[in-house]
Order: C-alpha cells, then sequence, then structure tokens
C-alpha cells in the first residue's frame, strides 16, 4: 500500500471486517483511512471498540449493513416469501422469533418514522449520520427508488435530545442482530 501511495495509484486504503489489533499494527505500518465493519441500529457493540479506534487514528468507520440487510426497513414479516438464493429466508432474523424479538427496535423506528415524516431506512440511515461526523453509512439495494429514498436521509435533523432518546430506547431493547444461528 505504501508503495502504491507513493506512485500515485491510489490516495488511500482502508479494511474492512479486521480486527482492532490487526488495524493498528497495519496503520503503522501505512496510514488506514478507513475501516468497515457492520453497525446498526441492531448492531452497536463496535461503539465500544471500534469507535474508540477511530477517534484516535482519525480513521472513516464505513458502516456496511446499515439497514441490517433490508430488516430495519420494515418491509419484510415473518411471513416474507425470498427467492431462491436469498440467504435472508434462512436468517432468524427474518423469522418470526427475529421479527418477534425485534419489535421493539421497529416500534421505536416507526414512532419516530411518524414524529418526523420519514421512511424507516431514512431515520436509521439519519441516526448514523448524526451518530458520529467520522461515520459513513453505506445501505445496500437494488431499487433505483431506494436509492433516493435512503439519500433523503441526508435533509433529517436529529437533535441531540431524540439521539440521546434513541440511545436510551435501544439499551431497554434486547435484540437479535444479523449473527449467524
Amino acid at each position: 500500500m505504501v508503495e502504491l501511495i507513493k506512485a500515485g495509484k491510489i490516495r488511500a486504503w482502508g479494511v474492512f471486517f479486521a480486527p482492532t489489533s490487526y488495524i493498528r499494527r497495519a496503520h503503522k505500518v501505512c496510514k488506514l483511512s478507513a475501516v468497515q465493519n457492520v453497525y446498526s441500529l441492531l448492531n452497536t457493540a463496535d461503539e465500544a471498540t471500534y469507535f474508540p479506534l477511530c477517534e484516535e487514528l482519525w480513521l472513516t468507520y464505513v458502516s456496511a449493513c446499515p439497514l441490517a440487510k433490508g430488516f430495519i426497513s420494515g418491509r419484510y414479516n415473518a411471513e416474507t416469501k425470498y427467492h431462491d438464493g436469498d440467504w435472508r429466508g434462512d436468517m432468524k432474523l427474518f423469522k418470526k422469533e427475529g421479527m418477534t424479538q425485534n419489535r421493539g427496535l421497529l416500534e421505536l423506528i416507526r414512532d419516530f418514522d411518524v414524529r418526523k415524516s420519514t421512511m424507516p431506512a431514512q431515520i436509521t440511515l439519519a441516526w448514523e449520520i448524526t451518530k458520529k461526523p467520522y461515520l459513513v453509512p453505506i445501505p445496500g439495494t437494488t431499487k433505483r427508488e431506494r436509492v433516493k429514498e435512503n439519500f433523503g436521509a441526508v435533509d433529517i435533523e436529529i437533535s441531540p435530545d431524540e439521539m440521546r432518546e434513541i440511545d436510551e430506547a435501544l439499551s431497554h431493547i434486547e435484540l437479535m442482530n444479523m449473527g449467524r444461528g
């Protein structure tokens, strides 16, 4: 990476799904610009480990799966039929068990959607954008209308009091995240 930067072939580099120890070692050899990991309202564990590291090393945190593979969009339910090859059909998160356990999160999001006149994906992305200045969510979609909808999140303002309200509510909801099993 050092050679590529010196040659002008790349300006920066980053790693994804790497342990913090690897990030530290790699950064000493050639300064990293970004780390990517799974982060969403459904999975905030990185706040305790990766966020302090990003602040210390001045790294951008790229949030993969900010909508939890679409779960947080509110467009799926336990009866949703998935096409062949769509692994969501095999994940507990997208089955009745996951829908039931994560009902509190979906209700929290819907509450803010009503208050802000937004869509679930928008309030979720706005929460991430507001969370930290170095946090960049990268939602995936295959539909043009979803790209426009997701982009609308940049116009949604979430106050510090609302951020505290969301975070406080999250701390009292036992969530099933996207983990395996």
